[in-house]
C-alpha cells in the first residue's frame, strides 16, 4: 500500500496522546485519544462528532432507554413502518443474517421483542 504505515513503525506512544476526549454512553465510557492533531478545538470537534453519532445510535436502538426508537416499536408505541429508515434497514438486515445463519443468529430476545445489538 502506498503512503501507509503500519502502526508499529509510527513514531509516536499511546500513553501520552496529543489530545484526549472522554465521554459517556450506552452505560459506557469512551475515550477518545488523538495522536496528531492541527488544534485543539478541532479535535473536540471530531471528537463531539463521533459522539453525536453513538448517542444517536444509543437513542435509536437502546432496549434500555424506555423513550428509545427500538423500545416504541417493541411497546407498539409506533409501527416499523413509521421508524427511521435506518431503524427500518436493521431490521431487514437483522432478518436477513437470521435466515443466512439458519437461525443460529437471531434478533430477537428471550421475550419475544427485537433487539439488534449483535448488529449496531
Amino acid at each position: 500500500m502506498s503512503g501507509s504505515r503500519r502502526f508499529e513503525e509510527w513514531d509516536i506512544s499511546l500513553s501520552e496522546p496529543a489530545y484526549q476526549y472522554s465521554a459517556g454512553s450506552m452505560g459506557t465510557g469512551f475515550i477518545f485519544k488523538i495522536l496528531d492533531y492541527r488544534n485543539e478545538d478541532s479535535a473536540k470537534h471530531f471528537c463531539e462528532m463521533a459522539m453525536e453519532i453513538i448517542e444517536d445510535a444509543n437513542q435509536r436502538f437502546s432496549t434500555y432507554i424506555a423513550n428509545s426508537e427500538l423500545s416504541k416499536i417493541n411497546s407498539g408505541a409506533i409501527a416499523l413502518d413509521d421508524a427511521s429508515s435506518v431503524q427500518q434497514q436493521i431490521w431487514s438486515q437483522a432478518k436477513q443474517w437470521s435466515e443466512d445463519t439458519n437461525g443460529f443468529f437471531t434478533p430477537e430476545a428471550p421475550d419475544g421483542s427485537f433487539d439488534p445489538s449483535g448488529i449496531v
